[in-house]
């Protein structure tokens, strides 16, 4: 590589520091580009937690609602079960009545 010279000045090291400066320029706004990244990924940490809890809670509601459920059914079932023996026992009365 030869080396020009104007008036003792060498316009190799003048392209030099321009070339230094670019690159000062690039790593700051690399830096600033690996801030933001930071920051998206801290923000996306802090929904992914989130969601973890609204899945975790909308989990409970569901099994919850399924307890409701299978107490509601019990209760039907348990009501069938009266409303048969009660008509077997009326069933029973109007067969006695109707024997005397």
């Amino acid at each position: 590589m030869t080396t020009q010279h104007k008036d003792d000045y060498c316009i190799n090291e003048d392209r030099i520091a321009v070339l230094e400066t670019r690159v000062k320029h690039k790593h700051e706004r690399l830096d600033d580009l690996e801030d933001d990244i930071r920051g998206v990924d801290e923000k996306i940490e802090a929904l992914e937690q989130k969601h973890h809890k609204d899945f975790v809670s909308f989990r409970n509601s569901i099994n919850d609602l399924q307890k409701e459920l299978v107490s509601i059914h019990s209760t039907i079932k348990t009501i069938g079960y009266v409303g048969t023996a009660l008509i077997s026992i009326a069933g029973v009365i109007v067969a006695i009545i109707g024997l005397t």
